[in-house]
């Protein structure tokens, strides 16, 4: 199921709070290989363990035990409207001054229920939701057409979060079709700099050269997520997007994650959103650091 998800967090972010994380994390999964310093990983998945074990009807409704009753109460359908158009979205914890905002974006014959649905894929939409309210962020699950959609929505989605947060950053998490909006926003100049970091999981590789846009010069953290057994994204196109991406920069800050036996939608279900989270936000420095490097040397060019 195609999704694109996008995150804005403060720069000060270390830590974040959940729930009950030790039934969403990869710390104790068996690492099958690992290569580039722990940066490339094929993770061990069952489904017994990974979907039968967390679901009570298994690819349908998460086990109870799973679910944060507080991300279910903070829901509310909103419509975003600028110049042009309107964005129609649900709308989950404050957006103002938020810490961080996620925004799932669904894929073909999708909706914005899919991204509020706390039950599916182990319930691990529900802790994007529990991620936000209960680290003074907000989460965005607008409805999109695919593979149609129009960037503008996207752009003004973004200036809507810099109006009500002006300090945060931005995240995309992005699956399948999705990920044609996150590569359209990344090559994007006006866009790219707001952004803080890119997640695919399940998604289309980048159709044209990302090594040669900004969000890559700023080195623009990125970690791709990918089920081996996926039958409509080969995992290929992403192991050879990822080496392309070092072959280049080798000190890039990117990651491969695959879960050996997993399909198209494992990522979504399997992705540790919790630990990718902070990942991403202990490279933002580097990446604000690049930008205002650059913004430097602009400045004194002209002078």
């Amino acid at each position: 199921m195609p999704i694109l998800i996008i995150i804005a967090l403060s720069l000060n972010a270390n830590a974040l709070e959940s729930f009950k994380d030790s039934l969403f994390s990869n710390e104790n999964r068996s690492v099958i290989e690992q290569k580039n310093k722990g940066s490339f990983k094929r993770y061990r998945w069952d489904e017994l363990e990974d979907v039968n074990g967390r679901d009570s009807i298994p690819g349908v409704v998460a086990k109870p035990e799973r679910i944060d009753p507080e991300a279910e109460k903070q829901q509310r359908a909103v419509k975003i409207k600028y110049s042009d158009g309107e964005i129609d979205t649900y709308e989950i914890g404050n957006p103002k001054d938020a810490s961080f905002a996620l925004v799932f974006i669904h894929g073909a014959n999708g909706s914005k229920d899919l991204g509020a649905s706390d039950l599916s894929f182990g319930g691990n939409f529900n802790r994007l939701k529990s991620l936000a309210i209960r680290n003074n962020g907000v989460y965005y699950s607008p409805s999109v057409e695919l593979p149609t959609s129009k960037d503008k929505d996207m752009f003004e989605l973004v200036k809507h979060i810099k109006r009500n947060s002006p300090n945060s950053k931005i995240i995309f998490i992005c699956g399948s079709a999705g990920a044609r909006v996150c590569w359209s926003l990344a090559h994007n100049p006006e866009i790219s700099p707001k952004i803080a970091g890119l997640i695919f999981t399940g998604g289309a590789r980048d159709d044209v050269t990302y090594t040669g846009t900004d969000a890559f010069r700023s080195r623009l953290p990125i970690i791709f997520s990918h089920g081996s057994k996926d039958k409509l994204v080969p995992v290929s196109t992403y192991i050879d997007q990822y080496e392309s991406i070092l072959k280049i920069d080798p000190k890039y800050p990117v990651r491969m994650e695959i879960f050996e036996g997993g399909k198209h939608g494992t990522p979504m279900r399997n992705i540790d959103y919790k630990e990718s989270l902070e990942w991403i936000f202990s490279h933002d420095l580097e990446q604000t650091t690049v930008q205002q490097n650059e913004k430097n040397l602009k400045v004194k060019s002209t002078n």
